[in-house]
């Protein structure tokens, strides 16, 4: 399968879909452990594994500096509160690394000189953010294996992963049930539903997946994200925990959206989101 080259053009309908569903999450996340007034967190962590070059051809923004636009509103909560916001980027591809680094600081520029948020500690060309943003050029596996033991022994950190791969292979059974296993990690990752159900009896796809439960055969092809939800369901290994899903049609194909967290209002905060989003079955970008 062809990997497409999202950041040469404008993203379409789809890419912004996702990304709108991206900014209202981590919207409606933040606010949970910097405004609360009785509970201070001293560590929160974002993780953006796919981030790409931080913008389109148009200069639309792309996640990287969609989460920078929703944190800059909480600078001064950060600050009164102590709380260390730490932000990891990463792309494995040297070029998009090296553009989204400039994205990053041409944003951060822009933020500077806007005093509408109440706080900002720049004093040179670049500012010294509340928070602390980190750049990785890593292959996305690598890296999760790197960071996974550093993960699961402060897993009371409160955390939020964005998992953009491109097909299917990065979300493994491990990986997923890895995810799963953080205490106070919430995650949206995205996979391509069609190519799952188009190619799925091929070798290099059921290295990934176990396509003995995975079943498209009853399936119209608009609805074959419900069934790649419905295996990833399956593989969750504890209770309480909580799923969801949003399908997302780009073209002719269909890819979709899986939510994951260990509490009830970290699922609620993603359906607001998704109902945001389509008003009329919560769960699609079409019909």
């Amino acid at each position: 399968m062809a990997k497409t080259d999202i950041h040469r053009e404008a993203f379409d309908e789809g890419t912004k879909a996702k990304l709108e569903l991206l900014r209202l999450y981590i919207r409606g996340w933040l606010p949970v452990f910097i405004s609360d007034t009785k509970i201070t967190y001293p560590k929160i962590e974002i993780y953006d594994f796919f981030a790409g070059e931080g913008q389109d051809s148009i200069d639309t923004l792309g996640s990287p500096l969609i989460i920078l636009d929703e944190v800059k509103t909480y600078c001064a909560d950060l600050v009164r509160k102590k709380t260390h916001l730490k932000i990891l980027f990463n792309d494995a591809d040297k070029s998009k690394y090296l553009k989204l680094k400039k994205s990053k600081d041409n944003f951060l520029i822009k933020c500077s000189e806007n005093k509408k948020f109440g706080f900002c500690k720049n004093e040179n060309n670049l500012p010294k953010c509340p928070f602390e943003i980190s750049l990785e050029n890593t292959d996305f596996t690598v890296l999760f294996n790197k960071l996974n033991s550093s993960l699961k022994a402060n897993s009371t950190i409160p955390r939020f992963m964005f998992i953009d791969q491109y097909g299917i292979k990065q979300v493994t059974k491990t990986l997923f049930q890895d995810l799963v296993s953080l205490a106070k990690t919430d995650f949206l990752f995205f996979i391509s539903s069609s190519y799952l159900k188009r190619f799925k009896e091929l070798p290099e796809f059921k290295k990934y997946i176990d396509d003995n439960k995975i079943d498209f055969s009853d399936t119209k092809p608009t609805h074959c994200h419900r069934v790649v939800f419905q295996y990833f369901k399956r593989l969750v290994n504890k209770e309480p925990y909580f799923l969801g899903q949003f399908s997302i049609k780009k073209g002719t194909n269909v890819y979709g959206l899986i939510f994951g967290s260990n509490s009830h209002l970290g699922m609620r905060k993603f359906l607001d989101v998704a109902w945001k989003m389509d008003p009329f079955t919560g769960e699609a970008n079409h019909d």
